[in-house]
């Protein structure tokens, strides 16, 4: 892509199943919800905030999720993803979808298939907020059957490297091997 800037961001929002990255930010599912979720957010103390993940009925495309979103009385701060291997999470306040989309292609050679929104719930007790839920929102829109995974891109390059790295290549610059843990 165009921007070194932008593909270090993409990587950061983007992840494999060997770690999860967690990014929070707040942003607003529609233009409705905005004006009076933001205010209501600016007033509460962030302590008070908890993460909840709405799990939907099937997965769907990003852009049902997105539309299926507009729905919802809170505003989303991320969609949840599951493709083959690859988990993560879409923040929209980091990314424009289409970006993104774009991005996750010549990385993965396929689309996110959205599992469930990440919204943010006020909560004067944490413990009796489940932190996991299910949704009929976006049951609607078709489900959403995305091609098998092919990694490419700047994943192919990550994946190659740490191979090359575990097999002891020294030609490899700049990868390190962890300590071992037996030492």
């Amino acid at each position: 892509m165009s921007s070194i800037s932008s593909r270090w961001l993409y990587v950061a929002v983007s992840m494999l199943s060997v770690g999860a990255l967690a990014l929070g930010a707040t942003t607003s599912a529609s233009a409705d919800n905005s004006n009076e979720t933001m205010p209501r957010q600016a007033e509460e103390n962030s302590a008070d905030l908890l993460r909840v993940t709405l799990e939907l009925a099937h997965a769907l495309s990003l852009s049902d999720a997105i539309k299926a979103s507009e729905g919802l009385k809170e505003p989303v701060i991320a969609y949840a993803f599951t493709t083959g291997n690859v988990m993560g999470e879409y923040v929209p306040a980091s990314l424009a979808a289409a970006e993104f989309l774009e991005y996750f292609y010549e990385d993965y050679g396929t689309q996110p298939k959205v599992t469930a929104f990440v919204v943010e719930r006020v909560a004067a007790d944490k413990k009796q907020v489940a932190s996991r839920e299910r949704t009929s929102v976006g049951s609607e829109f078709d489900v959403f059957d995305a091609p098998p995974v092919v990694l490419g891109g700047l994943a192919l390059d990550r994946k190659q490297t740490a191979e090359a790295a575990l097999a002891g290549d020294s030609t490899v610059t700049g990868a390190r091997l962890a300590p071992d843990w037996r030492a």
